[in-house]
């Protein structure tokens, strides 16, 4: 057996279930991340408008890109190539989604950059409304941008079959490094530099604010979810700058050496490499949600307060399995002390309040 064709078989399995690991863990965490950042706690916070609006594009990446491409290299099942209109229609959305994930990234970095300044107008601009505006600016820029691939998307016949893509010659060159520099290579760097410059206004910062103790809890909650946010932001630039900038490199290299006379085992090697680059772009588009859960303990408190009302509505409030779980999260966050309907109280195995999340405690209201 040559070297090329073991190359084959191995790409072609893990081309089978790599992506379907990948769909499995990122379609909930993507819908979690949604569910999560219209909690009460944080969407007020600007930087969640970013992070719900990349969640929902990352949706796009991975039903329209992930399953697709999953048919196709592993299946042989290609519903693309065969069909010129959802061609076009599946490339106007997934190119435009994959872009801007990364986009509203930088976003909620450059937004994490406003707030940690020592400028008072550059903190006033991290505000809600201005997320908005922009989160809905943006998203147009990006479809508008990528329009003009539903004219010139075509079918082209090759040795293999069918295949859809830009039409060749210089549009091809121009699109790949269109898609090269909005989505994989541009968007890295922008991250670089505006991580480097949170991270020099956090030190410039610390060395200067000294903390002032008051009586407004929620100040106090409100600079702390801002420091969470802060740390998941940054943790989720190093995520996408790896699984991301291989990506463009590849696409260039298949782009220029197109024309190139190869052998069986080389062939073999690139398509095993590009398969397994197009997993980490769908990874990319799907492990934020564990980088917020295991980065920000902000976050994990609203994911169980989610998990706490499933659980709820399974099994009832008044459930062994419901009072089990819902103490054993209390005690992982305040001991054995909480506060119910605003007093101080002990938690015991037979107590099952109902709780809603307010700053560092659960406040709790006990239901009959």
């Amino acid at each position: 057996m040559s070297a090329a064709t073991i190359i084959n078989a191995v790409g072609l399995q893990f081309s089978r279930f790599g992506p379907l690991v990948v769909f499995i863990f990122g379609v909930p965490g993507n819908i979690f991340n949604i569910l999560i950042f219209t909690r009460p706690h944080l969407i007020k916070n600007p930087c969640s408008t970013y992070f719900f609006c990349a969640s929902l594009v990352n949706l796009n990446v991975l039903f329209l890109g992930l399953i697709p491409r999953s048919l196709a290299d592993g299946f042989g099942i290609d519903p693309v190539s065969n069909n010129l209109a959802f061609c076009r229609f599946r490339y106007f959305i997934l190119h435009p989604s994959l872009a801007l994930s990364s986009w509203f990234t930088i976003l909620a970095g450059i937004d994490r950059y406003c707030i940690s300044s020592r400028d008072v107008h550059r903190r006033l601009l991290s505000n809600l409304k201005y997320s908005r505006y922009i989160s809905t600016i943006t998203t147009f820029i990006g479809f508008a941008i990528y329009s003009h691939l539903l004219g010139l998307f075509v079918m082209q016949q090759l040795k293999t079959g069918p295949y859809c893509y830009a039409l060749v010659g210089p549009y091809r060159v121009f699109y790949d490094f269109f898609y090269f520099a909005t989505y994989s290579f541009t968007p890295p760097i922008i991250m670089v530099f505006v991580g480097l410059a949170t991270y020099y206004n956090v030190r410039q910062t610390r060395s200067q604010i000294v903390p002032v103790v008051t009586n407004n809890t929620n100040r106090g909650q409100l600079k702390r979810r801002d420091r969470q946010l802060l740390k998941m932001t940054c943790i989720q630039f190093i995520c996408t700058i790896i699984l991301t900038l291989p990506v463009a490199i590849q696409k260039l290299y298949a782009t220029f050496t197109q024309n190139n006379v190869k052998g069986t085992t080389q062939v073999a090697i690139e398509s095993f490499i590009t398969i397994l680059l197009r997993v980490f772009l769908y990874t990319n588009a799907s492990t934020s949600f564990y980088i917020f859960t295991l980065s920000g303990s902000v976050y994990r408190k609203e994911f169980l307060c989610i998990i706490i009302k499933i659980i709820g509505c399974i099994f009832g409030k008044h459930s062994s399995i419901y009072r089990r779980f819902y103490v054993r999260i209390e005690r992982s966050f305040n001991g054995n002390t909480v506060a119910i309907n605003g007093q101080t109280v002990t938690m015991n195995e037979t107590n099952a309040p109902v709780g809603q999340y307010r700053g560092n405690t659960m406040m709790l209201e006990v239901n009959e």
